[in-house]
């Protein structure tokens, strides 16, 4: 599968104003993670997502999860 840089995006100032739900820039590594995690969310799967601190993890769930619908989530956050 081949992802391109995606051209100029109508980003709204609006949708940059609520700090609890970001935009997300598309870029090639995030439209890769995307189409990695969005199958197991669509399946039902149960599934861990691990990374370093700030790597993005919870931004990238809660704007998945805020395209399904009748979908809830739960994050724990552990630390070691």
């Amino acid at each position: 599968m081949t992802f391109v840089q995606e051209g100029k995006s109508d980003l709204k100032i609006d949708e940059m104003k609520n700090p609890e739900a970001p935009p997300i820039v598309r870029t090639v590594n995030i439209q890769r993670d995307i189409n990695m995690i969005k199958p197991w969310l669509d399946s039902g799967d149960s599934f861990i997502l691990v990374g370093p601190e700030g790597s993005g993890k919870n931004l990238m769930i809660r704007n998945l999860i805020k395209q399904m619908k009748s979908t809830q989530l739960a994050i724990i956050h552990c630390n070691s």
